[in-house]
């Protein structure tokens, strides 16, 4: 009985996870990069599993390969820029437009209004 319940304790405690400064992932990854030592090494000394260490050094890499890109791959981005940019004054023509609209109605209603309240009071209502 007593084992059982300790069991239940350990099951119902909370997880604590470590927190991994940008600069702590970076040394641990490039640790494991240079080669004087295996991954799995790194990863054991560091306490990290291998998937959270791949994972790392993905991140590192794709960051490296976006601030190494070439012209050639920054021009798409310039054009969805340029789109976002041409997208933004449409949209902007179109809610100028609507909100002319809006006004012409407004006053349409208003005016109404006033007839209606003038009707009122000469019929008695």
């Amino acid at each position: 009985m007593g084992r059982s319940t300790e069991k239940e304790t350990r099951l119902s405690e909370q997880r604590k996870y470590r927190g991994w400064t940008a600069q702590q992932k970076i040394e641990i990854v490039l640790a494991g990069l240079r080669g004087d030592r295996s991954v799995k090494d790194v990863c054991r000394e560091h306490e990290i599993s291998d998937t959270l260490f791949y994972s790392w050094r993905d991140k590192l890499l794709e960051g490296g390969r976006e601030a190494l890109a070439g012209k050639e791959e920054r021009s798409g981005e310039r054009e969805l820029r340029r789109k976002i940019r041409e997208l933004e004054r449409a949209l902007g023509r179109k809610t100028y437009r609507r909100s002319g609209g809006r006004r012409s109605i407004r006053s349409t209603r208003r005016s109404s209004r006033s007839r209606l309240t003038t009707k009122r009071t000469a019929t008695g209502w």
